[in-house]
């Protein structure tokens, strides 16, 4: 089993006053490829620095097939910097969502990016069929009942006694909409991310300063 070190990246959130870094990677298709290798590479010199604080790795983005996150996460979390998985609905029914975090919770990583995930777009002979069986709030909330040691029994509509998990989940949302309702209904649904678990929030990229700083206050 994996020694559970300090999450270094929610220390430097919650308790340090940190101007926190991260940048993003997509694995890509190839699993025997020098661009793994690079972002291995990449993560390591990132540890020495101190400049770049986690890395967060991509789930099939475009909808398109590609690595899954999960092993290069384990891969880069022994080079010392924190990963951020993207954990998004799209692929996974609820039975999936609980088995995958418990397999991240065994190798050590803790720090999940829930989100829905683009609609998928092609797959082996055709478009895969899209899953969506919970939202990123059910899933938050998932997670949280997880990190208390319980799960929900559905046929009983009883609390159980379930694993106990110790992730740090984050939740994604973004100022830059066209139109006030498309807007108000992001910040909406930030809202109820946050009450179901969501210690973190991470935008989309955007160039309207005053967007940023809408979301900020």
């Amino acid at each position: 089993m994996t020694e559970m070190r300090e999450n270094q990246f929610q220390r430097l959130l919650t308790s340090t006053g940190t101007f926190v870094v991260t940048c993003e990677h997509i694995p890509g298709r190839v699993s025997r490829d020098k661009k793994l290798d690079d972002i291995l590479a990449f993560a390591a010199r990132c540890h020495e620095t101190g400049l770049v604080h986690a890395l967060s790795l991509t789930d099939n983005p475009g909808g398109a097939p590609a690595i899954a996150p999960d092993v290069l996460a384990y891969e880069i979390e022994q080079t010392g910097l924190p990963v951020i998985v993207h954990f998004p609905a799209k692929d996974m029914n609820r039975n999936m969502v609980e088995s995958r975090a418990l397999a991240l919770d065994r190798m050590g990583v803790r720090n999940l990016l829930v989100m829905s995930g683009d609609f998928q777009t092609q797959g082996q002979a055709g478009l895969s069929m899209p899953v969506f069986d919970l939202d990123p709030i059910h899933i938050l909330a998932l997670l949280t009942l997880m990190n208390r040691g319980k799960r929900v029994n559905g046929l009983g509509r009883t609390i159980e006694e379930g694993a106990q998990t110790s992730f740090f989940p984050g939740a994604v949302v973004s100022p830059y909409k066209f139109t006030e309702p498309v807007e108000m209904m992001q910040y909406y649904k930030m809202e109820k991310k946050l009450a179901a678990g969501a210690e973190f929030l991470i935008t989309q990229v955007g160039w309207d300063w005053r967007k940023s700083q809408e979301l900020f206050t």
